[in-house]
């Protein structure tokens, strides 16, 4: 028996049996997909047929791929969704063998080679990129040159000093710190090759007279002289001391006026001399000592001397510490030295009609005639929605409904069970006749 009044025959009965089991099935399998991760529901129609006075039903079934689950906050940082339209491209190895699919399940965590694999076994697949997030491969918009995501290799070179800053107080008063007194400290900075060393830095109070100062606003001054490790050289103005002289707020008005220098606003560059027997390149550093007429770096105040600060940037080598995704798809890697770069970006492909890819296994989707080819882009970018980090996608699939379905599609199933069951009783009655 079947509904909308279809006729009462053997074929009908047993082709809607065979539909609504048919439609179950795909209910179960939707119950399914409402516990997992970014699971998609699907829909059986049934439509009654009759050609050459047999009749009969049959069946269609659809998945809806298009359809977006809610994000679910994960604990794990390398976890993602997609908030809009998109699937990201996996593969199920790590070689050029690797069958390529594409997933809603971003569950993406790193594995004892140091891949990243969601949990389904599948290997997150990006672009390349410099460390400022630019693609390392100008054609982006293939699957070509896409490379499984593997952080086992990469490290952080070191860095060069280039910059050092520093903020003290020279003793201004004559009766605490008189012609010739001497002042030092230290400043930790990095050669080319990431080697750490010490550069000591030693103030001396020189002339007390004004007219032997450059500037007319100068009323004391001290010099500056460095020097770096054994071995190492530091040339003029450093070497025998670069002047700088102070106003009558304590302010630097002039520096490197002694010995011929030429007075400037700013202290001339530091260069150091490693000697022939080190393998890094000399260094040249920009010193920040503060702007003239202005107390943001050394000023020379008060009978104390004190140190408010002396940094240096710079870093040694770094190992890999972790990797950070944003909406956009960048991929930054964090270093134990704490430098920050750009390493990859993670890609989006869409489909001119979604719900007509293939499923080659659960959760992971092929093209297909009837989806057209995959269309590579960037989150946000050709329709394709942003990435939320530290989240993975829920189901878009509702276990309540499906439960209210499947008791109705059971309904029909079973009658159709019992008129098979009518109509074979009157079968065997018409044989015993």
């Amino acid at each position: 028996m079947l509904k909308n009044g279809s006729p009462l025959n053997l074929n009908t009965s047993i082709r809607g049996a065979d539909v609504y089991s048919r439609q179950f099935g795909g209910l179960a399998q939707d119950l399914t997909a409402a516990g997992a991760v970014a699971g998609r529901g699907s829909d059986t129609f049934i439509t009654a047929f009759e050609t050459n006075g047999q009749a009969g039903v049959q069946s269609t079934n659809i998945r809806y791929l298009n359809q977006v689950g809610l994000p679910i906050n994960s604990q794990v940082a390398t976890h993602f969704s997609v908030a809009g339209q998109g699937f990201v491209p996996v593969k199920d190895q790590t070689n050029a063998n690797g069958n390529l699919g594409f997933t809603r399940d971003c569950t993406f965590d790193i594995d004892a080679n140091k891949n990243f694999v969601n949990n389904l076994g599948q290997y997150l697949q990006v672009f390349m990129t410099d460390q400022n997030g630019n693609p390392l491969s100008p054609d982006v918009s293939s699957t070509t040159n896409l490379v499984p995501l593997n952080v086992g290799t990469i490290v952080s070179p070191p860095a060069a000093t280039a910059n050092i800053s520093m903020g003290l107080q020279l003793p201004s008063d004559i009766i605490a710190a008189p012609i010739g007194t001497v002042k030092t400290n230290s400043v930790s900075m990095y050669d080319s090759l990431g080697a750490k060393k010490n550069l000591t830095f030693t103030w001396t109070r020189t002339d007390a007279s004004v007219t032997a100062y450059n500037s007319a606003q100068a009323t004391q001054s001290w010099t500056l002289s460095v020097q770096g490790p054994a071995g190492s050289t530091v040339p003029a103005p450093y070497q025998a001391g670069m002047r700088v002289e102070f106003n009558a707020q304590g302010q630097p008005v002039m520096y490197n006026t002694q010995n011929g220098g030429v007075a400037a606003v700013a202290p001339p560059n530091l260069a150091i001399q490693w000697g022939a027997g080190s393998p890094a390149a000399n260094s040249t550093i920009a010193l920040g000592l503060g702007a003239v007429g202005t107390s943001t770096g050394i000023a020379s105040v008060g009978s104390q001397f004190s140190v408010n600060s002396a940094t240096a940037d710079g870093s040694s080598p770094g190992s890999f510490k972790r990797i950070d995704f944003d909406e956009n798809g960048y991929g930054t890697v964090t270093f134990s030295n704490n430098t920050q770069v750009k390493h990859c970006r993670i890609p989006v492909a869409t489909f001119n009609n979604i719900n007509g890819l293939g499923e080659s296994q659960p959760g992971i989707f092929v093209p297909t005639g009837d989806s057209g080819p995959c269309m590579m882009y960037f989150p946000k970018d050709g329709g394709t929605g942003a990435l939320a980090p530290g989240t993975y996608e829920g189901s878009s699939v509702n276990a309540t409904s499906i439960y209210v379905n499947m008791i109705q599609v059971q309904k029909q199933m079973i009658g159709n069970l019992k008129a098979i069951e009518s109509i074979k009783k009157i079968f065997d009655r018409l044989d015993q006749i």
